[in-house]
C-alpha cells in the first residue's frame, strides 16, 4: 500500500516534536537547598547522631546471619543421621544465641527508605485522627479503665538526612518532600484548633539534603547502602542539628491549604434566609447580650491559602499527519479482515471437498466389490 500524501520527503511514520502545556501539581514539593558548609557541619556531627555501636551491631548481625545460612545449607546438602542432626541443631542454637542485641540508640533512628516512608505514613494517619478528635465539639464518653497499660508511642521524626543526588533513579526518594510537606501542613492546620498548644502534637519535619554523601552515611550505619536516616525528637543529640539548622533550613509545606472540617461548620444549602427569621435571630442575640449570657464559642476556621497557577511544558512527539496515519491503519485493518475471511472460506470449502470425496469413495468401493463378486460367481457356474 503506498504511503499517504504528506509533505515532500516525509511519510506517515515520521513524527514531529511538539510541546503540550499542562497544569503542574500544586502539591509537588521541591527539594530544599542547603549550603555546603552546613552539609559539612552535619557530616561532622554524624558520629554523635549515629555512634559506632550502630555500625558494630549491623556488622555482627550480618556475620551471624551468614553463619546461620551456611549451617542450614550444609545441613540440607548432607544426609545426616540423628546424632549429626542433634549436633548441628546445637551449633545453630549457639549461633542464634550469639546474635548481638540492638543498641538503644536505634530506637531514636529510622534507617532506610522503606522504614522512613512507613514512619511518615503512620505519623500522617495518626495526626489526622488526633485532629479529627480534637476538632470534634460533640461530648465524648468518659474513658474507661484500660485492660492493660498502653504502649508508649515513639517520638516523631524531626530531621531527615537524605543523600538525594546519590540515589539513582531520583524517583525513589521524590515522595519524601511531599510526605514531609503533608505532615507539616497538617500540623500547621492543627494549630488553629482550640485548646491545641504549640508543640502539643509534635514538631515539624525538616529534610536535610546531603548531596552525594551516601557512602559516608552507609559507613557510619554499617550498611552497604542507605538512602535516608531519620532522627527522632527523642534522640539525645538532636540538639546539635537544631542549633545548626533551625534558622537556616525551613520545613517544607504545601502552598495550598484548605480549612479543616469540624462539627461546627455551617453548611450553606442555597436557601435565602427569611427576613422574619433574621429579625428574630438578631433580637434573641441582643436579649442574650443584655442578660449577660455567654454564647457558644465557635471554633475558628483555618485560613485558606491558594497556590499560584503554574503551567509547565511537556516535550513529546506526534505523527506528522495523524489523519493519514489513521486512514492507513483502518485500511490495513479492513484488508486483514478480508484476508482472514477468505482464508476461512477456503478452509471450509476444502473440508467439504474432503468429506464429499470420502463419502463417495465408500459408495464406489462397495458397488465395485459387488460387481466383482457377481462376476466371480458367474465364472464358477460356467466352469461347473
Amino acid at each position: 500500500m503506498p504511503p499517504a500524501e504528506t509533505q515532500p520527503g516525509q511519510t506517515i511514520r515520521q513524527a514531529r516534536a511538539i510541546i503540550k502545556p499542562v497544569l503542574s501539581n500544586p502539591y509537588a514539593t521541591p527539594w530544599p537547598s542547603l549550603p555546603n558548609h552546613l552539609q559539612n557541619g552535619v557530616m561532622a556531627a554524624l558520629p554523635q547522631l549515629v555512634p559506632d555501636a550502630v555500625a558494630e551491631y549491623h556488622t555482627d548481625r550480618a556475620r551471624c546471619s551468614a553463619a546461620a545460612k551456611r549451617a542450614r545449607r550444609k545441613a540440607k546438602r548432607a544426609e545426616m543421621e540423628v546424632e549429626t542432626e542433634t549436633t548441628d541443631t546445637t551449633e545453630e542454637e549457639k549461633t542464634q544465641k550469639e546474635v548481638p542485641t540492638p543498641p538503644e540508640i536505634l530506637d531514636h533512628l529510622v534507617l532506610g527508605l522503606n522504614e522512613t516512608i512507613r514512619a511518615l505514613e503512620g505519623a500522617i494517619s495518626a495526626l489526622r485522627m488526633r485532629m479529627a478528635l480534637l476538632a470534634d465539639s460533640n461530648p465524648r464518653f468518659l474513658p474507661a479503665q484500660p485492660g492493660a497499660e498502653p504502649e508508649a508511642e515513639a517520638a516523631g521524626i524531626t530531621y531527615l538526612l537524605v543523600p538525594h543526588t546519590s540515589v539513582s533513579p531520583l524517583a525513589l526518594v521524590d515522595p519524601l518532600p511531599t510526605y514531609c510537606a503533608t505532615y507539616n501542613t497538617l500540623l500547621r492546620q492543627a494549630s488553629t484548633i482550640p485548646n491545641v498548644k504549640k508543640g502539643m502534637l509534635g514538631q515539624e519535619i525538616r529534610i536535610v539534603p546531603l548531596g552525594k554523601r551516601e557512602q559516608e552515611l552507609a559507613l557510619a550505619a554499617g550498611l552497604r547502602r542507605i538512602t535516608s536516616i531519620g532522627v527522632r525528637a527523642s534522640h539525645p543529640a538532636v540538639g546539635v542539628l537544631e542549633r545548626l539548622l533551625q534558622a537556616a533550613l525551613a520545613p517544607p509545606r504545601h502552598s495550598m491549604t484548605l480549612p479543616w472540617p469540624t462539627t461546627r461548620l455551617t453548611v450553606y444549602k442555597g436557601e435565602p434566609e427569611k427576613e422574619s427569621e433574621k429579625g428574630d435571630k438578631e433580637k434573641g442575640d441582643k436579649e442574650k447580650g443584655d442578660k449577660g449570657e455567654k454564647g457558644e464559642k465557635t471554633a475558628p476556621h483555618t485560613p485558606i491559602a491558594y497556590a499560584p497557577l503554574h503551567i509547565k511544558a511537556i516535550h513529546t512527539t506526534m505523527p506528522v499527519d495523524p489523519d493519514a496515519r489513521k486512514a492507513t491503519r483502518l485500511a490495513q485493518v479492513r484488508a486483514n479482515r478480508v484476508e482472514k475471511k477468505t482464508q476461512r472460506v477456503a478452509k471450509r470449502h476444502e473440508m467439504e471437498r474432503k468429506v464429499r470425496s470420502e463419502v463417495s469413495g465408500k459408495f464406489i468401493k462397495g458397488r465395485a466389490s459387488r460387481l466383482a463378486d457377481k462376476a466371480a460367481k458367474a465364472a464358477a457356474m460356467d466352469v461347473s
